[in-house]
């Protein structure tokens, strides 16, 4: 076994070389040189205006709004026949669970895109679920209405849908 350590002392397989170029106690080594970094150019006033602009570019809201309102109208468009206010009149009858069930993805995008949308996708967000969660309760709590025609302050499908 000691042959093997006075082999592995004789030759030494790396060499380790230093290139730090401070010493344990913080102060520059002998031989180093630190190159300075150039002063940064002034910007001016137009160039920071631009960089501000492209930055709120992209964080500004993109795509078009009515991608945004189109699928708005088709979680909503199931839900109001499941609330009975399907505008074609030929209404399947109430299915208050699957109204639930829409009315809350409506929320939950409501939620998810707060602050991010334009002021139009917001307001037709807003207006889509209020009608809905009035027609909901008003339904749930046993309120009664004519399947063949909106109830008196109330909208129909047509209302949401557009058509």
């Amino acid at each position: 076994m000691d042959e093997v350590n006075k082999e592995s002392e004789e030759r030494p397989s790396f060499k380790v070389t230093d290139r730090r170029i401070f010493n344990p106690d913080g102060t520059l080594r002998e031989g180093v040189q630190i190159a300075e970094e150039p002063p940064k150019p002034a910007t001016s006033k137009a160039e920071e205006t631009a960089r501000a602009e492209a930055k709120a570019e992209d964080a500004a809201p993109t795509g078009d709004p009515k991608d945004f309102i189109n699928l708005v109208m088709f979680i909503a468009s199931p839900a109001a026949a499941a609330l009975g206010m399907d505008p074609s009149g030929l209404s399947q009858g109430i299915d208050l669970q699957l109204a639930k069930h829409c009315i809350d993805l409506l929320g939950t995008l409501q939620r998810k895109t707060q602050g991010r949308l334009t002021l139009q996708e917001r307001q037709v967000l807003e207006d889509v679920l209020a009608e809905l969660r009035m027609q909901y309760v008003a339904l749930s709590s046993g309120g009664k209405r004519s399947a063949a025609g909106p109830a008196r302050g109330g909208f129909t499908g047509s209302d949401i849908t557009g058509k």
